[in-house]
């Protein structure tokens, strides 16, 4: 939200941001808010307040809010539905900003609990809508039904990548001058993404089977004897990349446990720990240098397209997210399905754009390839930032804070 905060105020907003530094925890902890996180906000003149929980409801009597954003607001304050409507009857407009896709999850309902809910694109919007259908009403009756409560204004996320000057970041990173640069998101390797975890983590065959034996997990027993290790994955992006004469950046994040071989593979290799998220998040940083982005069924896809790079996409069962039970998403599956699919043209499978190959074609199938193979097609570019991201000429926190502008003048 960095970019929306930064326009808010440079439009004359006052702009406070609550956080509560205990809400995180976990293998996310590392993304705790925190004042000295915010410092980059505080510098420009806004607001830092600290608060709790249980005060939320509060926060609009309290410090006179005219606006209150939230990112993900449904998925994060499912619990506190009862002090959104005390903000509400307070005077404050709610207003849930998504994440991406995700929001597919929630249930329609949602909707009825916030002011407004922008929706990143039309994607979005009919992936939310169609499986919310039901018995008594389709996914058009329920899109007019909720006409007035929701927009399509793409991610202020995705306003970083405007105007980024390669150059300067090719610099920052020490990118040797005239390589072609291949950015390798590493994936999760670990028990929250089981496939991922019994199949790839470890690189002998009879690790692989023991691990699977002692923890009951017989549905991966027969790949996981079989197939290569992720090792084998990256030693073959290796190869690629001295054929192709390219430089290879590992970007991982801090709440992974990568295998030690990654650093030892990569020409240069991100942690995640010391990552920036504004003005410029780090990922963001790299693709603007990046020739070619290698990912396995990630968001750094979208990112990716959004930053104007073509994507090879390793695909793994989409499914294997569901692994965790989450009450918010009793319907997941259909989710994932609707989404990350490799049999239909979707975010995850979009020729000219995204690449998908299927992880156990993948070590054949790249040798037969060279880095002038992976280019984006223009129209195709076009059609996926337009259908899947929202994406147009007005930035995404213009077009949001227009929208707000607009439902204030009619209050």
């Amino acid at each position: 939200m960095g970019s929306l905060i930064e326009l808010s105020i440079k439009r004359g907003h006052t702009v406070s941001l609550f956080y509560d530094p205990a809400s995180v925890s976990g293998e996310k902890a590392y993304q705790r808010v925190t004042e000295k996180k915010l410092a980059v906000f505080k510098a420009v003149n806004a607001n830092l307040i600290e608060f709790q929980l249980k005060e939320f409801g509060e926060l609009g009597k309290r410090y006179a809010l005219d606006v209150m954003v939230l990112p993900e607001g449904y998925h994060m304050l499912r619990a506190q539905l009862e002090d959104i409507a005390r903000l509400q009857a307070s005077g404050t407009y709610m207003i849930s900003l998504n994440h991406f896709f995700e929001i597919a999850g929630n249930p329609v309902e949602a909707l009825d609990y916030f002011d407004k809910t922008y929706y990143t694109s039309q994607f979005a919007l009919d992936t939310h809508f169609s499986l919310a259908k039901n018995d008594s009403m389709t996914a058009e009756q329920l899109k007019r039904k909720y006409a007035s409560k929701y927009e399509i204004a793409s991610s202020p996320m995705f306003d970083q990548l405007i105007g980024l000057d390669p150059k300067h970041f090719r610099e920052e990173f020490s990118v040797p001058e005239g390589k072609k640069v291949v950015l390798l998101f590493a994936p999760v390797l670990a028990p929250v993404t089981p496939w991922r975890y019994y199949v790839w983590h470890d690189t002998n065959r009879l690790k692989k089977v023991l691990r699977i034996l002692q923890n009951r997990k017989w549905r991966y027993f027969f790949e996981a004897l079989g197939a290569q290790s992720f090792k084998d994955i990256v030693l073959e992006i290796r190869r690629f990349c001295d054929e192709n004469d390219a430089y290879l950046i590992v970007k991982s994040r801090a709440k992974q446990q990568d295998p030690d071989y990654l650093a030892g593979i990569a020409d240069l290799y991100i942690s995640g720990y010391g990552d920036i998220y504004f003005p410029v998040f780090t990922s963001y940083k790299l693709l603007s240098v990046a020739d070619l982005c290698i990912a396995v069924m990630s968001m750094a896809v979208v990112e990716a397209v959004a930053a104007h790079v073509p994507v090879i996409n390793i695909y793994v069962p989409h499914l294997d997210y569901q692994a965790r039970a989450n009450p918010l998403y009793p319907d997941k599956r259909n989710y994932l399905d609707a989404v990350m699919r490799i049999d239909r043209e979707g975010p995850f499978n979009f020729p000219g754009c995204v690449t998908t190959i299927d992880r156990r074609k993948f070590l054949k199938w790249l040798p037969k390839k060279t880095l002038q193979d992976f280019v984006l097609d223009k129209t195709a570019l076009n059609q996926y930032l337009d259908s899947f991201l929202g994406i147009s000429k007005e930035p995404s926190s213009e077009r949001i804070l227009n929208s707000l502008g607009k439902m204030s003048a009619g209050r």
